[in-house]
C-alpha cells in the first residue's frame, strides 16, 4: 500500500477513536424521500487524465441565487486513483468537465464545465475542508437538495444516501449521530458491515431530506462502522466565501 494512502487511512481511523464509544439509541425517524437523478456518479475530465470516483449531489443555495454540484476534494488524489493530490489553487486550471449519471440507474444526467475555486480545500485530517463544488450545468438534469442551516443533534437519526459497490438497495443507510461540530460530524451506521467504498462525496440527510453533511469516509470502531462527514455549517461557510 502506498505510504500516502496508509497515512490517509491511519489518520482517518485516529479521528474515529476520538468518537465516543458509548452506544447511541436509534430513533424511529421516518427516512426522507429520495427521487431519481438526485444521487450522482461523477466522471471527471482533467487536462491530462479522465477518471471516475466517488459520489456527488446538487444543492440550491437560495440566499446566493446559485446551484452547485458537490463532492469530496480527496477524490482528486490517491483516493480517486491519481498519483498525487491536485492542489486546490490549480483546480480551475486543470478541470475541464464533470459528467454525471444517476448513481442507482446509470442513466445520463448531464455535465458541469466550471469548478468553483475554493482556495483552501483540503482532505483528511481537515474534514471541514474536504469539498469540491461545480457550477450547475445548463444541460444537467438533477434534483437539487437543500443544505441544512443547522447541525443535527447527538442521537439524531441521519441517512447516507448512496449505493454501495455491492448493491443499489437500500438507497438509504441509517445511522445515529455520535458527535457534531463545525469541524466534523460523526455517526454510527445501523449496518455493521456496510461497504463505504465509492460513497465519498455522498450527502448525509436528515429526516426532512436536508443535507447535514458530505460523506468523506469511515471505519471500524469497537465492532461498529463509524462515518465521518464534512458538516453542513462548514460547507455553507466555505461556499459563501468562495462565491464572494
Amino acid at each position: 500500500m502506498p505510504i500516502k494512502k496508509s497515512i490517509f487511512i491511519f489518520t482517518l481511523l485516529s479521528l474515529l477513536i476520538l468518537t465516543s464509544c458509548s452506544p447511541a439509541s436509534i430513533s424511529s425517524s421516518t427516512p426522507p424521500e429520495l427521487l431519481d437523478n438526485t444521487i450522482l456518479r461523477p466522471e471527471f475530465e482533467l487536462k491530462d487524465v479522465t477518471f471516475a470516483a466517488g459520489t456527488a449531489f446538487a444543492i440550491e443555495m437560495d440566499d446566493e441565487n446559485v446551484s452547485l454540484v458537490l463532492t469530496a476534494y480527496h477524490l482528486f488524489g490517491e483516493a480517486g486513483g491519481l498519483k498525487e493530490e491536485i492542489p486546490s489553487e490549480r483546480m480551475p486550471d486543470v478541470f475541464q468537465t464533470a459528467i454525471f449519471t444517476d448513481a442507482y440507474t446509470d442513466e445520463y444526467c448531464g455535465e458541469c464545465d466550471k469548478v468553483l475555486k475554493i482556495k483552501d480545500a483540503d482532505s483528511i485530517p481537515n474534514v471541514d475542508k474536504d469539498l469540491v463544488a461545480f457550477y450547475f450545468g445548463e444541460n444537467l438534469d438533477a434534483n437539487k437538495l437543500k443544505l441544512s442551516s443547522k447541525l443535527p443533534k447527538k442521537g439524531e437519526t441521519v441517512w447516507l444516501a448512496a449505493p454501495t459497490i455491492y448493491s443499489v438497495e437500500p438507497r438509504l443507510h441509517k445511522a445515529t449521530v455520535k458527535s457534531a461540530s463545525n469541524k466534523r460530524l460523526t455517526f454510527e451506521y445501523e449496518e455493521k458491515d456496510i461497504e463505504l467504498t465509492a460513497t465519498s462525496g455522498a450527502p448525509i440527510l436528515n429526516s426532512a431530506g436536508e443535507v447535514v453533511g458530505l460523506n468523506v469516509g469511515g471505519g471500524q470502531q469497537y465492532g461498529k462502522t463509524i462515518g465521518v462527514t464534512n458538516p453542513c455549517t462548514s460547507i455553507r461557510k466555505r461556499l459563501k466565501e468562495a462565491l464572494r
